[in-house]
């Protein structure tokens, strides 16, 4: 018996011994093998934990070979990364590293064909086969001088195992033994992996530009709105303004039923040296370049709230404002929200003001709020008006009237620009830029969007030229500004939140906006809400969706019985984090 014993165990060391060249440049995961190449400029090192940082000092600055020492976010097991000077035997080297005493490992700077460092520590994992006995495992471990290091409870045969000081092969070649065996399903060395969700990431050129934006969207190509699923319904947008002409940084097919009231004709062409209703449509819809391809690439244009949106463009009036019967702007109202006229608008987006009160735009303004979209009504979003000089008095008519939501204007430092007007009728505040509406009257606004294309719009009148920063900026309107910038940034939140849950009322729609604007701003809390200047605080499209997003963990747009699976997952079991926030599954929002 004892003869039958040694015979296996001979054969078991004979069967482990031919498998695995040294110094593999690659580890299996999936069946297969996955490349990864070393960076011979680079090397990782373990001191024993007994050492003083004194001493672990002194020891690297008498190894000549060792340039700096290095921050790595994939260093695990209390490892160090150092670059080396020029060296031409490196493995060599490392050899010569591991003869140091105070020195517990060395291993090879390995990086993935993406160049992404993938470091190794000082275990792996292996997943034995079933019939695979403990006294084996035993066998196979002493024969390597390896130790077990942890046993995943409730898992059969599954083992992290950890080199000792007799351990002679490095840890990527030990996996790979191991794995190699019969007596394994896999292994694999144990290394730093960075988690990275799925967000929504742009990359269009002019988006470094857009402050406003940037704002209220969440984490820019991080965690922002836009990881939220169900945003790609069409959520029809009309705005009431000077025009529209095609622009390469919105889709045409994304334009519908445009209107010319004035003329009464469907040619809403901007008169040749404006782009006010460019300029707020490129806030609400501009399209979003996802393609990572076209990164760096200046002709992508620039981001906008709602790249889904469908836009109405309403040609309202034309620049410079004229005077015009009070009947058009009531008539406008009824032609954006109006099953009869065939536009059914979900939000429309006013970025101008009336100098006479009457009550026909009231009570149209009051119908598409009550009435409009089938009787769930149309949120309308206004403006609330800017002044030249001076102080600003009250929100101006008809952002005012309690159908309509008004949109006052802040700074980057959530400061109310003193050309914003307000009053206790204020909604809320967004981002915008400086303005002056007198030429040559510092400070022109900051805030990048669509301007007409060409030698049409306001790009090439000198004092709105943009940065000579782009192929095409001349179709871009980077001097946009006052409470017209502003109000479209809401538009475009109130189409979103519409997107995401197309039931909700007008009300409801603006208790959402209100609920969810931010209260604790860059230079302070607001010291009450409502607030007389900043009225329910900072417009918030991330947190908007969010709040109508709780429960649905799994962020499909649905909420169902793998939501609670997901949750308990996540607060039992160690499961996935919610992404894009965390605060998806707190169903009671508290």
């Amino acid at each position: 018996m004892k003869q039958i014993k040694i015979t296996l165990i001979m054969c078991l060391f004979i069967s482990l011994i031919v498998f695995l060249p040294i110094k593999a440049q690659y580890y299996y995961s999936g069946g297969g093998q996955i490349p990864i190449q070393i960076d011979s400029n680079k090397v990782t090192i373990k001191f024993y934990d007994s050492i003083p940082e004194a001493t672990k000092q002194r020891v690297t600055m008498s190894l000549s070979c060792l340039s700096e020492q290095m921050e790595d976010d994939y260093l695990i097991d209390n490892f160090l990364a150092f670059s080396l000077y020029n060296y031409n035997g490196y493995f060599d080297y490392l050899d010569s590293l591991k003869l140091i005493p105070e020195i517990e490992r060395v291993e090879p700077y390995y990086l993935t064909e993406d160049s992404i460092p993938i470091l190794m520590g000082l275990t792996i994992f292996v997943l034995f086969n079933e019939d695979v006995t403990e006294n084996i495992i035993d066998s196979i471990n002493a024969i390597y001088n390896v130790e077990i290091f942890d046993c995943p409870e409730g898992r059969t045969n599954v083992y992290y195992l950890k080199v000792t000081d007799s351990t002679e092969y490095y840890i990527l070649d030990l996996a790979n033994i191991y794995f190699q065996m019969s007596q394994t399903i896999y292994a694999h060395p144990d290394f730093s992996v960075a988690i990275i969700p799925d967000s929504y990431t742009l990359y269009d050129y002019y988006s470094q530009y857009q402050w406003h934006i940037k704002k209220v969207i969440g984490e820019f190509n991080e965690a922002s709105v836009w990881d939220f699923a169900g945003l790609d319904k069409p959520i029809k947008v009309a705005v009431l303004d000077d025009g529209w002409s095609d622009h390469p940084d919105l889709d045409i097919t994304r334009i519908y039923k445009k209107w010319n009231i004035v003329d009464d004709t469907d040619d809403v062409t901007p008169d040749s040296l404006y782009a006010h209703g460019m300029a707020c449509t490129g806030i609400i819809a501009a399209n979003h370049t996802t393609d990572s391809t076209q990164q760096g690439d200046k002709t992508t244009g620039m981001i906008s709230m709602n790249s889904n949106a469908i836009i109405i463009p309403i040609k309202l009036f034309r620049l410079p404002c004229g005077i015009y019967h009070g009947s058009l702007y009531a008539n406008a109202i009824n032609y954006a929200y109006s099953v009869w006229h065939e536009r059914e608008a979900d939000v429309i987006s006013c970025s101008w003001h009336a100098d006479k009160e009457y009550d026909e735009l009231r009570l149209e303004i009051e119908t598409a709020k009550n009435h409009g979209r089938n009787g769930l009504g149309c949120p309308v979003i206004f403006s609330s008006g800017n002044t030249e000089y001076g102080a600003a008095g009250n929100v101006k008519y008809p952002a005012r009237l309690e159908a309509c939501f008004a949109v006052g204007a802040i700074d980057s430092n959530d400061y109310r620009f003193l050309y914003s007007h307000y009053d206790t009728t204020l909604d809320i505040v967004a981002p915008s830029g400086a303005t002056s509406y007198k030429p040559g009257y510092p400070p022109n606004g900051d805030v990048w969007t669509l301007d007409q294309t060409s030698n049409y719009g306001v790009n090439p009148a000198s004092i709105h030229s943009c940065p000579n920063d782009g192929e095409n900026d001349q179709s871009m309107y980077c001097k946009f500004g006052g409470t017209s910038a502003a109000c479209p940034v809401v538009s475009g939140t109130a189409s979103l939140i519409l997107a995401k849950d197309p039931t909700l009322t007008a009300n409801e729609v603006y208790d959402i906006l209100r609920n969810s604007a931010v209260k604790d701003l860059d230079w302070g809390t607001l010291p009450d809400t409502p607030h007389v200047e900043y009225g329910y605080g900072r417009v918030d499209a991330f947190r908007a969706i969010l709040s109508i997003s709780h429960g649905d963990v799994t962020n499909d747009d649905q909420i169902d019985m793998s939501d609670i699976t997901a949750l308990i997952d996540y607060l039992y079991l160690g499961g996935e984090r919610p992404f894009p926030s965390v605060l998806m599954a707190d169903c009671n929002c508290d």
